[in-house]
């Protein structure tokens, strides 16, 4: 926990007072201290950001219109580099770290495909960060509930070659028109960035 006081002030009777408080409170010590938590006010979060954080996971809103999610917080931040150097603009910091569950994954994916701001999304994922199949079936599970896909899809996996073959298996059955498989991480951006231009 952290305690800004800013700005400090003396008065004309020569006593110190504040003018202003801030608390800063780590999320990863908020178990510690379920009190505060209880404060949290959830209405000054985003939808996705209050997903991520109910799920244990990172997620920070940004000004562009390609939307990442990724299973690791260094995966994100090259990422967006990349997407950047490459002329583009990622719309979110999205680390939904290792353990994320089905329904995590479904939730992201849902509210993703309904910002107007995102055009393109772009899974990055490697096997030992967030398990392959876990997108996939999340995927499949959206659809066999009746969400329609308003947006392309870009789809990276590395890891074990069995869990990657098993997810574009997964991928591919479900004969989205839109959805793009690419091994290579700097033709998968490029792509990113040359979909979310046409839109």
């Amino acid at each position: 926990m952290s305690l800004s006081l800013n700005p400090l002030v003396e008065t004309d009777e020569g006593t110190l007072t504040t003018l202003g408080c801030k608390v800063e409170i780590d999320d990863s010590a908020v178990f510690r201290q379920m009190e505060l938590s209880a404060m949290m006010d959830w209405s000054m979060l985003l939808p996705t950001e209050r997903v991520a954080m109910q799920f244990d996971g990172d997620y920070i809103t940004l000004q562009g219109n390609i939307g990442v999610i990724t299973g690791s917080a260094g995966n994100c931040l090259a990422l967006n580099d990349m997407i950047i150097d490459f002329g583009g603009r990622p719309a979110n910091f999205c680390d939904l770290h290792g353990q994320a569950y089905h329904e995590q994954i479904e939730e992201m994916i849902y509210l993703l495909n309904e910002d107007r701001q995102i055009k393109v999304i772009f899974f990055n994922l490697f096997s030992d960060a967030l398990q392959l199949e876990k997108f996939a079936y999340a995927l499949k599970a959206l659809l066999k509930a009746g969400m329609q896909f308003k947006k392309p899809i870009v789809f990276r996996g590395r890891g074990p070659p069995e869990r990657v073959e098993k997810a574009k298996s997964v991928l591919l059955s479900l004969n989205l028109p839109d959805l793009f498989i690419e091994d290579d991480y700097e033709k998968a951006v490029r792509l990113a960035v040359s979909l979310a231009a046409l839109k």
